[in-house]
Formats: structure tokens, C-alpha cells, sequence
């Protein structure tokens, strides 16, 4: 069975950030929470990389990172450290997170990733990266709850999608109120379980209380392809009025928002389902975000340009004007000119407003041609 491995080569976190003690736990990227590796394993040195949370450094720390690795992996590390602090090796800072491999050190006090595009205060970092993390094999009891293949994946979804995680979860499963299901959606994705799970998750994307289609649909707009993502497809096409208009639980964003952005999302990724999806949707549903107009931008830009003042017409909003130039200004070329026309003489469409937002966002020759076509 092949490991999982951290997204961006893993994360260092401070102490205000839990590393979790299980091994299976990894950071799987796609706006899931970041989670410290618990498994580095240093390059250069061929060590392990070994942590103590809530300690940074001292004048003598770099003479003593020998004494520093062999408290870190100590039968009773927190005893080790303490002499190690008395003995002015270490500070202490609840902030800070301590790593060393015996070769390097560095502290951390909020999160950063290993890998190449990772911004380092110096040239680079040190030389480690995530060794991998073995998949969790069913059955097994995660947090306390019982799960194998033949569980009832409803039932676990019904419990935990919006309820607090589990006691003895790790923290970062608190992060965001669908966190702890998102995380099985990954630990067992290899699991004949993580398709009844996401399907259960997307049944609730139509679910009558809205805290609970918002935690579903949270999952999806973080994690757009996983198991059961279709479902945000159908909730757009066929149930936008259960997300437009209402208040979204988990966030100060609209409900509809999330939807769209799950949606385009799934659009960039290749779904034409959820192209089609978001085409009906800016011409009949909530008003677009950027991140369906950018979408619409890239994979059907003719459409949007002979589309953007229908689109205007069903949202005639300095906000749905604003959005639509910005995306079309950098995503269109000379056909830029005659949909912007079209936008700007477009019914219920304030020209003036218009023609200020032309002035700030198309800045080359298009935009005197925009204004000499409405003049």
C-alpha cells in the first residue's frame, strides 16, 4: 500500500498549531486546513526532522543542538527539554515551534511549506521534506468512532458534518465546521467507504437547514473533485433557490457564492457539466462571482463576450459591471470592445456608472473605443 504525502513538500507550524500524533494525518492541500508533517525527514543528513512546540531559541542553542535532537526524541521529552531550558539551551515561547534534524534548526511561529515556491526569510530553507505517511487500513477507530467499509456512511456524515469534532480530535479538524468529515474524505480515499461518504456529504447539499448544506457545500468549494463533487453541479442547475438570498451560517460570504465558486471551480478543472452549469447560473441565479466570471473567461470566453450584457441585464449592479470588465479586460482581446458596447447601452444599466468603471479598468486604446461607442 503507497503513501500519502504532504502537499508542498509539508508544513512547519508554530505552537499556536498542533502537529498531529497519528500517522496517517497528512496536509492534503486544496484549502484543507493546514497540518504540520509529522514525519520530515531531512535531505542532507538522511535524520529525522523532531519538533518540541512552545520552545525557541537561545544564545547557546546552535552549540547545543546535539543535546537539543536526543531531548526531542526522549521517553519523556517535556523532562529532557525542561533541563535543557533550565541550562539556558532553549527558551521557552508558547508561539514558537522548534525543529531540528541535528544538521539544521529552525523555529517556527505560524506555518510554512517546504517546498520550492516557499518564502523563506534567506535563500532557502533547510532540506527537508515529507517522508510520506501510510494510509489507514479498515477497520480502525479514528477519535473514538468505529469505521469500516461496510459502516453506515450516512450515518457518519449525519453525526459529525456539523457537530464538534470528536473528542481527542486533533485541533485542526475544529478549523472549519465540515473538517473532520473532509479529513476521512482523504485518510480513506483509498477505501471502498470514501464514495459513500462524499455521496452522503452531497445529499445534503439540498438539505432543509442551511448550516447543514453550507458545511456540505464548504467541503466541495475546498475540495471541488473529490468523491460526490458532482453534486454541487446538480445543486446550481437545479436548486439555486435553496442558496441565493440566504445567509450563509459558517461565513460572512453568500451561500450562493460558495456554490459558485464549488462549481467553477469543477469548470476549470475540465467538468463541461459544470461550465454549462455556471452559464445558466450568471443569466438566471445569484449575482456571479469573480471566480465563475473568471471560469466563463477561460474555457467559454466567446460565450461570455456575446453573453456579458444579458448577464448585466439580469444584475444591474455597479458590483456585477465591475466584476464582468475586470475579467473580460484581461481575458479578451479586441472583442472586448463591442460586448462592453452592448454592457453599457444594456436596459436598467447606469451609463455614467459605466463609463467611471471603463475609465478605471480597461486601460489601453480599447477603452477610448468603448466610450466613442456609447457617445
Amino acid at each position: 500500500m503507497s503513501d500519502n504525502f504532504c502537499d508542498a513538500n509539508g508544513w512547519v507550524v508554530g505552537g499556536g498549531h498542533q502537529v498531529p500524533p497519528a500517522p496517517f494525518d497528512y496536509s492534503w492541500g486544496v484549502q484543507g486546513p493546514v497540518i504540520g508533517c509529522n514525519n520530515l525527514r531531512c535531505r542532507s543528513c538522511n535524520q529525522v526532522v523532531r519538533n518540541a512546540g512552545g520552545h525557541t531559541w537561545t544564545k547557546q542553542t546552535m552549540t547545543r543542538l546535539a543535546d537539543i535532537y536526543s531531548a526531542m526524541g526522549a521517553p519523556d521529552s517535556a523532562t529532557a527539554l525542561a533541563a535543557l531550558v533550565s541550562d539556558d539551551a532553549l527558551a521557552t515561547e508558547a508561539s514558537a515551534r522548534m525543529y531540528t534534524c541535528g544538521c539544521n534548526v529552525h523555529v517556527e511561529q505560524d506555518q510554512r511549506a517546504l517546498g520550492e515556491d516557499a518564502d523563506w526569510d534567506h535563500d532557502e530553507g533547510p532540506s527537508w521534506t515529507c517522508a510520506g505517511h501510510p494510509q489507514l487500513s479498515l477497520p480502525a477507530t479514528i477519535d473514538g468512532v468505529d469505521l469500516a467499509n461496510d459502516i453506515d456512511a450516512d450515518a457518519i456524515v449525519a453525526a459529525h458534518l456539523v457537530a464538534p469534532a470528536p473528542a481527542g480530535a486533533p485541533a485542526f479538524t475544529a478549523d472549519y465546521a465540515s473538517a473532520w468529515v473532509h479529513r476521512l474524505l482523504h485518510v480513506l480515499s483509498h477505501e471502498a467507504i470514501a464514495a459513500s461518504l462524499g455521496n452522503a456529504i452531497a445529499t445534503r447539499l439540498t438539505h432543509d437547514d442551511a448550516s447543514i448544506r453550507g458545511a456540505a457545500v464548504d467541503v466541495f468549494r475546498r475540495d471541488p473533485m473529490a468523491s460526490g463533487g458532482e453534486g454541487v453541479v446538480d445543486a446550481l442547475r437545479d436548486h439555486a433557490d435553496l442558496y441565493t438570498g440566504v445567509a450563509n451560517p459558517h461565513s460572512d460570504r453568500p451561500l450562493d457564492e460558495w456554490l459558485q465558486v464549488a462549481v467553477g471551480h469543477r469548470a476549470a478543472a475540465g467538468d463541461t457539466s459544470a461550465l454549462t452549469a455556471l452559464q445558466g447560473s450568471v443569466l438566471q441565479g445569484g449575482e456571479p462571482t469573480m471566480t465563475t466570471l473568471r471560469s466563463l473567461a477561460g474555457h467559454a470566453s466567446t460565450w461570455l463576450a456575446s453573453h456579458a450584457a444579458d448577464v448585466l441585464r439580469a444584475h444591474p449592479s455597479r458590483n456585477t459591471a465591475r466584476r464582468l470588465l475586470d475579467v473580460m479586460a484581461k481575458a479578451l482581446g479586441d472583442e472586448l470592445v463591442d460586448s462592453a458596447i452592448a454592457m453599457g447601452a444594456a436596459d436598467a444599466v447606469d451609463r455614467t456608472m459605466f463609463l467611471d468603471l471603463v475609465r478605471q479598468l480597461v486601460r489601453d486604446e480599447r477603452a477610448e473605443r468603448i466610450r466613442d461607442g456609447l457617445s
